[in-house]
């Protein structure tokens, strides 16, 4: 066998006795280091199993905004990886409570949890709804986020085949009026929509569709980001949640394979559980109402939470960014189930 260049053999030594079983039944190897390992048939037998999951159901807690008792929320000062991973498993979310107001102490707080998962958009974004006239200090795009609108339940990123993995928002300057934060758990919804619409679950799951992002098209400095065949809501092999794919805005229009009316009836029923679940997702009981101030910082799963913006008057200025998903949970990973770190989340 060969692996980078290294030969099994030249780790063992050569002769009839380096590896062995003795009368007890164990495996004993002789290393040419000089190190000896033992190995029982029982421990050989259960590395050779895979081991079952964890499901879904061990490790969150679906909420709606009125079945939540309390914010999962952490005091800068008392911020440790085990508590922040424990409570983001959890709920899909964090609040970390007593940053300086500013967007150097944002990125430093993201920066010493994880990874930064950098984009066209720029690795640590101040943003406000007037970034468009401000362009010499703040980053804009042709995106809702650059606006005052109200923004609708949504995850971000459907067009990038590397999905962001947790969206983080810190509020420098709140409006006047409005521009509340709405979170909604898009497992709980899924949930529901499997249990009353088993038929609209199925399409979700099983139905793959194009996700794109257009920006400055004609122009010099356009984009087009095309993500295709992708479901909106994607399980793994043992029917947990892995990741919602869920944005009106940057869903590309779904187009029939053919002119066969099968064909014709899968359009028709892949709308019928998109508004089955986007209505889901739109009742007030779902969301939960945040009005984010200076000094907390929120970290949401952008696989398995929506987030929206109710509409606001005045200047509002954010900063935050994408992180890393895959790191936040590498790390907290050997605190939430030691005796299965291989297949947890």
């Amino acid at each position: 066998m060969d692996c980078c260049g290294l030969t099994s053999r030249a780790v063992v030594r050569e002769d009839d006795q380096s590896i062995r079983i003795n009368d007890d039944g164990v495996l004993e190897i002789d290393w040419l280091d000089g190190f000896q390992s033992s190995f029982t048939a029982e421990q050989l037998k259960s590395w050779g199993q895979l081991s079952r999951p964890v499901k879904s159901r061990d490790l969150h807690e679906l909420w709606t905004g009125t079945s939540l008792k309390a914010m999962p929320r952490i005091p800068l000062d008392q911020l440790t990886v085990h508590e922040f991973t424990r409570l983001f498993i959890r709920y899909g979310f964090v609040l970390v409570d007593g940053v300086a107001g500013t967007a150097e102490a944002t990125e430093k707080l993201c920066r010493e949890l994880g990874v930064i998962h950098d984009t066209f958009f720029g690795a640590f974004w101040v943003f406000s709804n007037k970034s468009h006239e401000r362009t010499d200090t703040e980053e804009f795009h042709e995106d809702t986020a650059y606006s005052s609108e109200g923004i609708g339940p949504h995850t971000d990123g459907t067009y990038f085949h590397q999905t962001p993995g947790i969206q983080v928002f810190h509020c420098l300057q709140p409006a006047p009026i409005g521009g509340e934060t709405l979170l909604v758990d898009a497992f709980a919804a899924a949930d529901h929509l499997k249990a009353n619409d088993p038929a609209a679950f199925h399409t979700l799951t099983t139905q793959c569709i194009d996700h794109q992002y257009l920006e400055g098209m004609g122009s010099n400095d356009s984009r087009q980001l095309i993500t295709r065949d992708l479901p909106v809501i994607e399980l793994d092999t043992d029917g947990n949640y892995r990741q919602i794919r869920f944005n009106p805005y940057d869903r590309a229009p779904f187009k029939s394979l053919s002119a066969s009316e099968e064909d014709a009836e899968k359009v028709v029923e892949f709308y019928r559980a998109y508004e089955a679940y986007s209505l889901l997702t739109l009742s007030p009981s779902r969301s939960l109402r945040i009005s984010l101030q200076p000094g907390t910082v929120i970290f949401i799963d952008n696989f398995r939470l929506l987030h929206a913006r109710t509409e606001f008057q005045g200047d509002r200025t954010m900063c935050g960014c994408y992180m890393s998903r895959d790191d936040i949970l590498a790390k907290g990973r050997p605190f939430i189930l030691p005796e299965d770190r291989r297949r947890l989340y």
